[in-house]
C-alpha cells in the first residue's frame, strides 16, 4: 500500500511503477503526475494477468496517455482523470468500479477502451447503482469491440463525445461493435443520470440501449 496522504506522485524522465504479475499495489489517497516534458508512457505497468492494481481516491493528472494493457482495476471512492491525456484500457481482464465510487473522467480527457487480446465488451463492471462513471465533457472511444455497461449508473455532465469505431478508423456499423447500455434484463438496468448541462454526440458508431426502464 502507498498511501500518499493527499500528496503528489511525481514520475521522472522514463520512470514507472512495475507491478509483477500476482502482486497487488495500492495506491491511496493521491494525485499522479508526471514532470513536463518527460516520456513515460508506461507510468504504471501490470506485468501479467495476475497483476491488480487498486486506486482509492486517486487523480492521475498526467499530459500524455496511460495505458493498461494487462492485469486488473479496482477503483475505489474518487478516481479521477483530469488533463488532455488518454486512459487506455487494453487489457483482456475485468475491472471494477466498487460500490460508493466514481470512476470519473473529466473536461478534455479521453477513455479508450479497446481490449487487444479479447472481443469482450463486458471488461468495466459495475457492482450495483452506487458505482458509477461519470463522464464530464470527455470523449468515450471504442474500438470495434464496443462496450456495454450494466448495473451501475452513468452520469453525463458537460458535452461529451462518443466514437465507436472499426479497426481501420472508420465508423462501426453493427449492433455487435455497439457501445450498449444495459442488456435486457430488468436487474442489469444501467441508470443513467444526464446532468441539465450534460449532452452525448455521437460522433461515429452505434449506441444502442438496451435498458428495460
Amino acid at each position: 500500500v502507498l498511501d500518499a496522504g493527499g500528496h503528489d506522485i511525481v514520475f521522472d524522465h522514463r520512470c514507472y511503477f512495475l507491478i509483477d504479475n500476482n502482486v497487488t499495489l495500492t495506491i491511496k489517497d493521491a494525485v499522479i503526475k508526471n514532470k513536463k516534458g518527460t516520456i513515460s508512457p508506461f507510468v504504471i505497468q501490470l506485468k501479467g494477468p495476475g497483476s491488480i492494481l487498486v486506486l482509492d481516491n486517486v487523480t492521475f493528472a498526467m499530459n500524455y496517455d496511460v495505458t493498461f494493457s494487462q492485469g486488473r482495476l479496482f477503483f475505489y471512492d474518487d478516481v479521477v482523470v483530469t488533463g488532455s491525456s488518454k486512459f487506455i484500457y487494453s487489457s483482456p481482464h475485468a475491472s471494477f468500479i466498487e460500490p460508493h465510487s466514481s470512476l470519473i473522467f473529466d473536461l478534455g480527457t479521453t477513455f479508450s477502451y479497446a481490449p487487444a487480446e479479447s472481443a469482450d465488451k463486458n471488461l468495466i463492471k459495475m457492482y450495483d447503482k452506487t458505482s458509477r462513471m461519470y463522464l464530464n465533457g470527455c470523449t468515450l472511444s471504442t474500438t470495434r469491440t464496443g462496450l456495454q455497461l450494466t448495473k451501475g449508473s452513468l452520469v453525463i455532465s458537460h458535452k461529451n463525445y462518443f466514437y465507436n469505431q472499426n479497426g481501420d478508423g472508420t465508423a462501426a456499423s453493427s449492433l455487435s461493435e455497439a457501445i450498449v447500455f444495459g442488456n435486457g434484463n430488468l436487474q442489469d438496468d444501467l441508470n443513467i443520470q444526464i446532468l441539465p448541462n450534460g449532452s452525448v454526440d455521437i460522433k461515429s458508431g452505434v449506441l444502442d440501449y438496451q435498458n428495460v426502464t
